[in-house]
């Protein structure tokens, strides 16, 4: 999502409410529109070929910088949400599970927690980092709330950029909370595969009780 009006882009990290944010700040939104969103997907269908190439729905940084180039994108005030990796897993888990569209669902559906943190480690590692960092591994966003402190992070931005917004919090997925799930081989694997968003994002690497 992005701004010309307020000059922001928001990286619309997984799980870490996104669609609450987006909804939030939505007046503002200068998203590429909609008919080309729509023709995109028409001639994908028939061409296996996008027609126009522009950041989607959960683009990465730098996709947003190849997009508009250096200059301008250092125009704008860039920022994300970020999210505990024990409890991303656990909300991912049942997000997956829930969701019979899901594009993994079929994967994940009959598993337990354990295989599921086996899957992931193993398979299918996405980092929170790769949202926020260049080829290089260099940090290209200028600010990163956490969920865990959603009001008082986006709050932050707000007043930075003179923004109104209300925010609610939508696309939950309900589990118990997050510490309940794990074992200690299965938060040994999350510490071992997830390190580097641990200390990126400076989240302890053991779960508090």
């Amino acid at each position: 999502m992005h701004s010309n009006s307020k000059k922001f882009i928001y990286i619309e990290s997984f799980k870490t409410g996104s669609r609450s944010i987006v909804e939030a700040l939505n007046e503002y939104n200068s998203d590429f529109n909609f008919f080309r969103i729509y023709l995109n997907k028409i001639t994908k269908k028939i061409i296996l070929k996008e027609l126009y190439n522009f950041p989607k729905k959960h683009a990465k940084a730098y996709e947003y910088l190849d997009y508009f180039g250096p200059k301008k994108y250092n125009e704008f005030f860039k920022f994300t949400f970020c999210r505990n990796p024990f409890d991303i897993q656990v909300s991912y888990f049942h997000f997956m599970k829930e969701r019979k569209k899901h594009w993994q669902h079929e994967i994940v559906k009959d598993m337990s927690f354990d295989e599921y943190i086996l899957w992931r480690c193993k398979e299918d590692r996405q980092l929170q980092k790769n949202f926020v960092v260049d080829s290089e591994g260099n940090l290209i966003v200028d600010f990163i709330g956490k969920l865990e402190n959603i009001n008082q992070d986006l709050n932050t931005v707000a007043k930075k950029l003179n923004l109104n917004y209300q925010l609610k919090h939508i696309n939950s997925s309900s589990h118990r909370q997050y510490q309940e799930y794990y074992n200690k081989k299965t938060e040994d694997l999350i510490i071992d595969h997830f390190y580097e968003d641990f200390e990126l994002f400076d989240y302890p690497k053991k779960i508090l009780k």
